[in-house]
């Protein structure tokens, strides 16, 4: 026999059924990778059930089986939850990609309730919305009950995380030890991490000039922007850092354009990245304009808040601006990094890695460099 023999080899493996084009069902993958029984595998242990049960066609796509967990997340059977990013997904907000890895998870979704990964961790977002609520104060006994999905209470760490990212320069509000009183001293980031939850008073500016609390010593963030390409603003970005000395990031935006004749694209495309990022307490602002052929008026949306609730009505709303014939906006993602972030960190990293791997078009990027805390220098990049 003459000639190469690939495709004749495919093809009679297709015909006898060894091979696939197309991802595995996900009922035959949860028997075969012992998810049926336990509740709970690793993507990387799905990854193998082609190769360990011979009733199974190899995939060809090497894609496949990512794309097969993402089905089966969408479907309602899993849930995944990417311990690197500490992050969970169901078919309310399915992954923007899935890792094959052995520190990635599908879990039942009674399973993932059992170990608590769908609690969603509280926030710097969710410290500001019961200070609305609570009229401007928080006292220590209103923050243990703070909850995440589930009405569960908070974490000593996990608040107090949320307490230093509020209470960075150019922060939402401000923290004091309690009792809050005229000549309280407004606590940095640092100072907060090493208190107790119980021990401390959050406040707004407000209800903080009536107590007689100055907040004009409130030290202002610096802030640099890069315009462009994702990697031409990342790097204007990093050059005027370090123009200002380097020093820990208080703040982030990404702002992504509709641009003429492309319709969404680039909103959905930034819309993307709010999964992969790393574990940043993240709000969004759109403001979209879509006309229709034929048709007089149009659809404007104005929104605002919380990541969590704009993913939830995301995918109905830019479909509808797809069918325009012309559209025009802005979607920004407010993202407020840990304490002490600063360039070159792997946080950092992986912000840029999941925009430049996104590519969402032109974009402007906003970093606010947070002034030294009284209570110790902030650290160089790296460190």
């Amino acid at each position: 026999m003459k000639g190469p023999q690939t495709g004749v080899v495919l093809d009679a493996l297709r015909t006898h059924g060894k091979v696939s084009d197309t991802p595995p069902p996900t009922d035959r993958l949860a028997s075969a990778s012992g998810f049926s029984r336990s509740g709970e595998v690793t993507t990387a242990a799905v990854a193998e059930t082609p190769w360990r049960d011979h009733t199974q066609p190899v995939p060809l796509n090497p894609t496949a089986l990512n794309d097969a967990i993402t089905a089966g997340v969408r479907n309602g059977t899993w849930v995944y939850y990417d311990a690197q990013r500490r992050r969970a997904h169901t078919a309310e907000a399915p992954p923007a990609a899935v890792r094959i890895a052995g520190d990635a998870w599908v879990y039942s979704p009674r399973r993932a309730e059992e170990l608590g990964v769908l609690r969603k961790a509280v926030s710097a977002t969710d410290v500001g919305a019961a200070l609305d609520t609570a009229g401007g104060r928080l006292d220590g006994a209103a923050l243990l009950t703070l909850g995440g999905s589930g009405g569960s209470a908070p974490n000593e760490a996990e608040l107090l995380a949320a307490l230093g990212a509020g209470a960075r320069a150019g922060g939402r509000f401000l923290v004091v030890e309690s009792p809050a009183a005229r000549g309280s001293k407004l606590l940095s980031s640092d100072e907060v991490a090493r208190r107790r939850a119980a021990d401390l008073v959050v406040l707004s500016a407000a209800a903080a000039g009536e107590l007689g609390i100055s907040v004009a010593a409130r030290p202002a963030t610096r802030t640099v922007e890069g315009d462009g390409s994702v990697g031409v603003a990342l790097q204007q970005v990093t050059d005027r850092l370090a123009d200002c000395g380097g020093g820990a990031l208080a703040s982030l935006s990404v702002t992504a354009t509709a641009d003429m004749g492309e319709g969404p694209r680039d909103l959905r495309l930034l819309g993307f990245c709010i999964p992969q990022l790393p574990r940043f307490d993240c709000e969004v602002s759109l403001r979209i304009n879509v006309r229709f052929g034929g048709l007089d008026g149009g659809l404007r949306a104005e929104l605002s808040g919380s990541a969590s609730d704009y993913q939830k009505v995301e995918a109905v709303l830019l479909s509808a601006a797809a069918a325009g014939v012309d559209v025009s906006g802005h979607l920004e993602l407010k993202l407020t990094p840990p304490a002490g972030m600063t360039v070159g960190s792997a946080d950092w990293q992986q912000f840029r890695s999941v925009l430049e791997s996104t590519n969402p078009g032109r974009v402007l990027i906003a970093a606010g460099l947070a002034p030294s805390d009284t209570s110790g220098a902030v650290p160089k990049p790296g460190e």
